[in-house]
């Protein structure tokens, strides 16, 4: 099944945010990702997509402004 999106409730999101504070890419950190995951109810597989898209969103947040600098 390609393009599922699922809804996350707010207190999810606050797991998964202070989680990529703490350690942004979960590959490393196997414990954590297993706490986050009985923490949020969502499969490892979910998370470490959500921590994926987190770190683009990221990187190109931070070539845009660095564009933005050079000019």
């Amino acid at each position: 099944m390609t393009g599922f999106i699922m809804k996350l409730s707010q207190e999810q999101k606050n797991i998964l945010k202070g989680a990529f504070e703490r350690f942004p890419n979960p590959d490393y950190h196997s414990e954590a990702l297993r706490m986050v995951s009985v923490k949020t109810g969502l499969q490892e597989g979910v998370i470490k997509k959500w921590f994926q898209k987190r770190r683009e969103a990221l990187c190109k947040n931070m070539k845009t402004s660095g564009e933005e600098d050079v000019q």
